[in-house]
């Protein structure tokens, strides 16, 4: 039987001194709420010694199970109605704590987010349309990055108009009912890495509404842990894009999809190969390693099996 409060539930993978950081938001601000908070850690290094309170538990892989089978080791034994998923470099507060819980009250809510921002107070684009083949037509030469275009996934919302209905807020803070989540099996660990909050998102709306609370906002650092792996994360993005599409897509329009994702990888791949030759130091590492990440997801559509991909990028 769950009882009245939150599960906070966070993945990490060598990122100790973020999630400290995370956990510690948690700990200074969470008042009176029913709170426990659950750490999955896939990496390599230690815990640290932290002296946490007891409602703070850290369960140490033997392995890196990726991000949503993390998250849903943390579900099997999460305690309290609210589901909270939480990336390590998050900051939140007891306010934006008690509204998520409380939107789920809401007959018909099954999730909840706020708005997200950077450390420096700017805006993060976090919330998203979830992807059609008229978006990856769009990809394929790069006119899907304006936001709320009919051609982009990306949504830009104003701040402060109240509870807004959306498709696919991101999973860095996406509270959900814990039932709820239980009943549709958690994350699809066939996605290692990224799109497995789309597919979340996609298949959550199928039993009731997901809701921005533009009046809460939590500090999101982006791309913290992400930009210290460019060629596996840019990989793992397109990779599970062309998993997500091979799941959802159907009928006449699933060959068009899939084409056009293709496609999009390609430009990419020759779009940034081609700057990184024109730049020098740091910013031309950075570039190759990117355009690296495309190439391998061209030649994962042809070659290379699910687990020889997996022991390739996802690291022990």
């Amino acid at each position: 039987m769950l009882q009245s409060g939150i599960s906070v539930s966070i993945v990490t993978y060598n990122t100790w001194e973020r999630t400290t950081t995370c956990i510690a938001s948690i700990i200074d601000s969470h008042s009176d709420l029913q709170i426990e908070v659950l750490v999955h850690d896939n990496g390599s290094e230690p815990a640290p010694g932290a002296d946490w309170p007891d409602y703070v538990r850290i369960f140490k892989s033997p392995n890196n199970l990726g991000f949503g089978a993390g998250h849903n080791a943390n579900l099997n034994l999460a305690s309290y109605d609210t589901f909270l998923i939480l990336n390590p470099d998050v900051s939140i507060d007891g306010a934006a704590l008690i509204s998520l819980s409380s939107a789920l009250r809401e007959d018909q809510t099954v999730g909840a987010a706020p708005l997200l921002i950077y450390p420096d107070g700017t805006e993060q684009l976090s919330v998203r349309r979830l992807p059609s083949a008229r978006t990856e037509l769009a990809r394929m030469i790069g006119a899907d990055r304006r936001p709320n275009s009919r051609w982009s996934t990306l949504v830009r919302v104003t701040p402060g108009i109240g509870p807004l209905e959306v498709e696919q807020p991101a999973a860095a803070v996406l509270a959900v009912r814990t039932e709820t989540l239980r009943a549709i099996g958690g994350f699809d660990v066939a996605f290692p890495m990224y799109f497995e909050d789309v597919d979340l998102c996609a298949r959550l709306r199928t039993k009731g509404r997901i809701v921005l609370l533009t009046d809460s906002q939590a500090i999101h650092d982006g791309e913290g842990t992400a930009k210290h792996y460019r060629t596996a994360t840019t990989f793992w993005i397109e990779n599970s894009r062309r998993r997500y599409h091979r799941k959802f897509a159907s009928g006449p329009i699933r060959p068009v999809i899939l084409t056009a994702a293709w496609i999009s990888v390609l430009t990419h791949f020759t779009a940034l190969t081609a700057k990184a030759w024109l730049r020098s130091g740091d910013e031309r590492s950075m570039l190759f390693a990117k355009a690296r990440g495309y190439g391998l997801a061209l030649v994962a559509t042809f070659a290379g099996s699910d687990d020889y991909w997996r022991r390739r990028f996802l690291k022990s």
